[in-house]
């Protein structure tokens, strides 16, 4: 009679985490839209968030795109930056990616070109297999290993939208001042230590800050820093970086009605 008693406590515990770490909002497919200003000029690009919910449970994509407007887009080739992870949540929070996609889209010398890379993780994200695509081909594979941190605490996920979404889906712990998520991810030249840190709240707007910090490049734009800020659902609602274009900043603010 004990072991079951022990054995009923230990399915209920399970089960209060498993619906604690998996978020309603990402019940169904999210996707948060925002304007990029740039000095004077409002709108110089648009970007989207967007995490889709698979059908194989405890599956998600996360994708972060964008492409300049104006004057802006042309002077940069109409370019399309695109990103996607995919990543399983488990029952314990803990995020593992799958894949990671980066391309870029851009005009050059009259043609539309298109190159990038795909990482494919082991279930440790511990082993890597890169492949260079050009033009929608695979023309170079590599393989990495990543050496597992031993440091307490820190989690190891494949690249910084896995982070992000580790972040997101979080509710295990409340958003405090100070509160921080440490990773190592993936860096060709070797791994990265990826920070995301709480540094304040704004009562007025009921917002949080909370900065991406990287000792690699390994964030969008090659930076490796940027600020956004979230409600207390953890929800982005702006957000930018101030090291694109030799230190000016570039702002994004989530479009009126998302």
């Amino acid at each position: 009679m004990k072991r079951v008693i022990i054995l009923v406590g230990v399915i209920i515990f399970l089960s209060n985490n498993a619906l604690a770490v998996a978020p309603s909002i990402f019940n169904e497919t999210k996707q948060w839209c925002f304007n990029c200003s740039f000095l004077w000029l409002d709108s110089v690009a648009k970007l989207s968030l967007t995490v889709e919910p698979q059908l194989t449970p405890d599956l998600y994509r996360i994708i972060l795109q964008g492409h300049g407007q104006g004057f802006v887009g042309w002077f940069h080739g109409d370019r399309h930056q695109y990103y996607e992870s995919l990543v399983r949540l488990d029952s314990c929070g803990r995020v593992t990616s799958l894949t990671h996609l980066q391309q870029t889209q851009i005009n050059h010398n009259g043609q539309r070109i298109q190159y990038g890379w795909k990482l494919s993780f082991d279930e440790r994200s511990t082993v890597v297999v890169a492949e260079r695509l050009w033009g929608g081909n695979v023309v170079e594979t590599m393989r990495y290993c990543q050496v597992a941190t031993s440091i307490i605490g820190e989690r190891v996920v494949g690249d910084f939208l896995s982070a992000l979404f580790t972040f997101l889906s979080d509710t295990s712990h409340p958003l405090a001042i100070g509160l921080r998520y440490d990773f190592l991810v993936f860096h060709r030249d070797g791994g990265a230590n990826l920070r995301i840190k709480v540094n304040r709240y704004n009562e007025v707007q009921n917002t949080w800050q909370c900065l991406i910090s990287s000792d690699e490049p390994c964030l969008p734009g090659g930076v490796t820093e940027l600020m956004f800020y979230c409600d207390e659902k953890r929800i982005p609602l702006f957000g930018g970086s101030d090291t694109f274009f030799g230190g000016v900043s570039i702002h994004g603010t989530r479009c009126v009605g998302e």
